[in-house]
């Protein structure tokens, strides 16, 4: 699982240097579906699997939808929120 300081943290290495704080939590808001605070590994395949919708968005809405549609963008997202969710892993058995 991704919390949302980590996804916004992830997100420079991912090539999104200019992205606002706000559009990052909005971003992360998307991803998050069950408002739990943290990207579930479901949540994430789900988004990222979930064709754009149709229907006409407002602009920040577009540009977010955009640059989820970007494959390799995609893929290192994934593969980071991964590699985050394995460290949460590690670092929550190591403190029980």
């Amino acid at each position: 699982m991704a919390r949302c300081a980590q996804f916004r943290a992830a997100l420079p290495e991912l090539g999104l240097i200019s992205i606002l704080v706000g559009q990052a939590d909005d971003l992360f808001d998307q991803f998050d579906t069950d408002s739990s605070g943290e990207i579930s590994f479901h949540e994430l395949h789900a988004m990222l699997r979930k064709p754009p919708p149709a229907v006409r968005q407002p602009p920040a809405r577009r540009v977010q939808i955009a640059i989820l549609e970007i494959e390799p963008l995609r893929e290192q997202t994934r593969r980071k929120l991964l590699e985050m969710n394995m460290r949460a892993t590690m670092q929550d058995n190591l403190l029980t």
